[in-house]
């Protein structure tokens, strides 16, 4: 339309032209002598405004009612918004595990599906790294409620109810990252007493606090112990040749065996119920990633995904077919997770924000 304007006003420009130059009466040559001027400026500046940038129209406003913009919070929680691959799982039993919710680190219970979470200890100090005795009726764990210095064993009913020291006295030494034998009558554990080695070794305890013994103490650390199902060997990790390698050995600390042997980190080593396979997380692949291999170190196959976090702290559940493991993919938030060992999906159990973590999952019938 302001195209059309102009040139309207430049064809008149001409034609008022023709009267100056061919007209006879000297006071009218003169009018359209002016005429002729303003027509051409006026048209001149409307083409030159039509080749400027069009004009940006005005947003359409917000009407009642009319819903804004979702803005995507990194806090919202998962159960809303489901993760790609997330699905749920068949799964039975209780699983124990710490968590800082509370302020603190404490031992919580909850379904394997994730339902019913319970707080079990409620004690200013850390509670780490609970462990299920084999016929579900105990868990024990380590705490710093008798030295804040040092980390000692306790042992308390699955409701939480009757917690209590393992050890008579309080150690000056770390006694922690405990194990129950499947026949329940020893726990075994790591601890820095030992004054002919600087780091950690493996020694067993009933859990009564008596008959306390070695098993593995040797230079560098020993640790992550685990029972075979059957209770005649251990596996366990050691760092003698500078990074944590697995090892085997009998239950008595004897004839050990190394089965891995690389530059990367593996640590948390756990034996399958069947006694087929022994699960462990390891670096190999760049981030903390779980693993599976056979007894004697043959068939390594990967069990968890790359490229969305770190997994580790796995274990098995009571059938063999699933395992527990922590994972910090959403949000650098450490959760608790459970998969089927053998595919590619999963199911989160926490979903405690922001920076909350739930970690060390243990698993019970």
């Amino acid at each position: 339309m302001s195209a059309w304007l102009g040139s309207a006003m430049i064809a008149i420009a001409l034609a008022a032209l023709g009267g100056v130059l061919f007209g006879r009466q000297p006071a009218r040559r003169g009018r359209l002598a002016g005429l002729v001027l303003l027509a051409t400026l006026v048209g001149v500046l409307i083409l030159a405004g039509c080749g400027g940038p069009s004009p940006v129209p005005t947003p359409k406003p917000t009407t009642v009612g009319e819903p804004l913009p979702v803005q995507t919070s990194p806090l919202r929680s998962p159960l809303a918004e489901p993760e790609a691959g997330a699905t749920r799982l068949p799964v039975t039993g209780r699983i124990a595990f710490h968590s800082e919710l509370s302020g603190n680190f404490d031992i919580w219970v909850m379904n394997a599906d994730g339902s019913d979470p319970v707080q079990l200890t409620t004690h200013p100090a850390r509670d780490i790294e609970p462990d299920w005795s084999p016929d579900g009726q105990y868990i024990v764990f380590a705490s710093q409620r008798d030295d804040p210095e040092n980390l000692q064993l306790y042992i308390m009913r699955a409701d939480g109810s009757e917690q209590r020291r393992v050890f008579p006295e309080v150690q000056p030494w770390d006694n922690w990252a405990p194990s129950w034998s499947p026949d329940g009558r020893r726990i075994a554990f790591q601890t820095n007493r030992d004054v002919r080695n600087t780091g950690f070794d493996l020694y067993t305890v009933r859990p009564d606090g008596t008959d306390e013994r070695p098993l593995i103490v040797a230079p560098a650390n020993q640790y992550h112990v685990d029972w075979s199902p059957d209770g005649r060997r251990i596996v366990y990790v050691s760092d003698e040749d500078g990074d944590g390698e697995i090892w085997v050995a009998n239950a008595d600390g004897t004839n050990p065996i190394r089965l891995t042997d690389n530059y990367a980190e593996e640590a948390w080593p756990r034996w399958s119920p069947d006694g087929r396979w022994i699960l462990f997380q390891s670096t190999r692949d760049g981030l903390w990633r779980l693993y599976i291999m056979r007894p004697d170190g043959r068939d390594v196959q990967a069990v968890s995904l790359t490229g969305l976090g770190h997994d580790e702290m796995g274990t098995w559940s009571p059938d063999g077919q699933y395992i527990a493991y922590t994972s910090n993919r959403a949000n650098n938030d450490w959760e608790i997770y459970i998969k089927p060992v053998r595919e590619n999906i999963w199911q989160r159990l926490t979903f405690n924000f922001p920076r909350i973590q739930d970690r060390f999952p243990s698993w019970t019938r």
